[in-house]
């Protein structure tokens, strides 16, 4: 996770984000590390297919008998 280098810093002033080459660089960071994260964490099955699925009896809940 990355830390935004703002707080206790001691050139703050309105509309630093701007320019403040820190900032920019942590955000980059923060952006690429989210966009990874976002790739890797992708559910296995959708809710939707999970509960369709348990609803019929194919997966948990009742189990219908053949």
């Amino acid at each position: 996770m990355v830390k935004l280098p703002c707080k206790d810093c001691q050139n703050r002033h309105p509309a630093c984000h701007d320019t403040c080459a820190e900032y920019l660089e942590a955000k980059e960071e923060h952006v690429k590390e989210k966009n990874y994260l976002k790739e890797k964490t992708v559910p296995p099955i959708s809710l939707n297919m999970l509960s369709y699925l348990t609803k019929i009896g194919k997966w948990g809940g009742k189990e219908k008998r053949t």
